[in-house]
């Protein structure tokens, strides 16, 4: 008995594996960019919202963000505020460079006060960072709500 018909798939195992793999770089690059959106937006409400005297820029000035992935930088924001703050700008890319390298595997966004008493005065009722964390992991969801998986 002959046996006909069926089905012939007009695709090859390679087709396929290539359209997942276009499907998944789009999906990362979307995640990718909604963190390092996230990460600036971090910087600003923090640095603009603080209610806390600087006199020497070195508090807001570290205030900084980095987006890793697999211990590579895509991208981080640390700069002085108003054109002081030096130390800050240092310690506080220190400080993130130190949770990345603590973190190698995975995508993050860490954002950080990096001057070693930003937590003294966040302890005196004033918001440093917590407030624009809380806002910024808000944010996120929001934008990682919004990823087109089509």
């Amino acid at each position: 008995m002959k046996r006909g018909g069926g089905l012939k798939a007009l695709f090859t195992r390679n087709t396929v594996e290539k359209a997942f793999e276009i499907w998944k770089d789009r999906i990362e690059w979307q995640i990718e960019e909604s963190l390092l959106y996230a990460g600036n937006e971090f910087v600003n409400k923090a640095r603009l919202t603080g209610r806390y005297k600087d006199q020497t820029g070195n508090l807001r000035s570290s205030i900084g963000y980095m987006v890793i992935k697999d211990g590579q930088i895509l991208g981080e924001r640390f700069e002085t505020y108003d054109g002081k703050g030096e130390e800050g700008v240092k310690k506080a890319k220190e400080f993130a460079e130190g949770l990345a390298s603590e973190n190698p595997r995975g995508l993050m966004l860490i954002g950080v006060a990096g001057m070693e008493y930003a937590a003294a005065v966040e302890a005196k009722n004033f918001d440093v960072i917590t407030g624009a964390g809380t806002e910024t992991e808000q944010l996120l969801k929001q934008l990682l709500s919004k990823i087109n998986y089509t």
